[in-house]
C-alpha cells in the first residue's frame, strides 16, 4: 500500500543499516578461505532459489477504494533454504564475522568476511551466536533460523557477494 507512511524512525533505522553495510562491505581484507567447506544447515531444501524474479503488487488507496499501481520486481540475490525455527545455522567458510545484529530487512544478520571482498551473509535468524569480530571456523555454529526482518516465514536467506557482485551460493555448496 503506497498510501502508508513509514515512520520517521524506521527510516532512520534502514538508514543506519545501509550506512553499516556499506562500511563493512567496502573494506579488502586479507585472505581467510581455506580447503575447509560446509553445509550451512544440516538437511536443506531450496525454498527460492538464486535470481527467482520477484514481482511485487502495489496499490494505493483513493476515496476508500483500492487502486492497483504497476507492479514492481527484482531478482533474489540470495538463495533460500527451508529452516523451521531454531534449527542450527553454520558458516559456510573460515572468516571473521563482520555485522552481527538484527537489521531491518535482514531481521537477525551475520555477514561473515572472508577477505578479497568475499562475503557469505545468513538472513532471517531468531538468535545469533556470534558477535562482531569473532574469527569462525567452516561448520561452526553462527545463529539459529527464524523469520525475523522482511521474511513471510522461517527459513534461511544465504547470500554470497564477492567484489560486491551477488553470486549463487550453490557454487560453493556444489564444491
Amino acid at each position: 500500500n503506497t498510501t502508508q507512511q513509514t515512520k520517521p524512525e524506521t527510516l532512520r533505522f534502514i538508514q543506519r543499516c545501509q550506512e553499516k553495510k556499506n562500511r563493512v562491505f567496502s573494506k579488502i581484507n586479507p585472505d581467510t578461505v581455506s580447503n575447509r567447506i560446509s553445509f550451512p544447515r544440516t538437511m536443506y531444501r531450496v525454498t527460492s532459489p538464486y535470481y527467482a524474479k520477484r514481482v511485487y503488487d502495489r496499490f494505493q488507496m483513493q476515496n476508500g477504494k483500492r487502486v492497483q499501481l504497476p507492479s514492481t520486481w527484482h531478482y533474489h540475490t540470495g538463495l533460500d533454504l527451508y529452516a523451521r525455527t531454531g534449527e542450527p545455522i553454520f558458516s559456510m567458510l573460515d572468516g571473521t564475522v563482520a555485522i552481527a545484529e538484527n537489521m531491518f530487512y535482514e531481521g537477525g544478520f551475520v555477514a561473515i568476511d572472508h577477505g578479497n571482498q568475499i562475503f557469505t551473509m545468513y538472513m532471517h535468524q531468531s538468535k545469533i551466536n556470534v558477535r562482531e569480530g569473532q574469527f569462525v571456523r567452516a561448520g561452526e555454529l553462527i545463529g539459529l533460523a527464524g523469520a525475523t526482518g522482511a521474511a513471510t516465514g522461517s527459513h534461511l536467506h544465504l547470500s554470497l557477494y564477492i567484489g560486491g557482485v551477488p553470486l549463487d551460493p550453490m557454487g560453493l555448496l556444489s564444491l
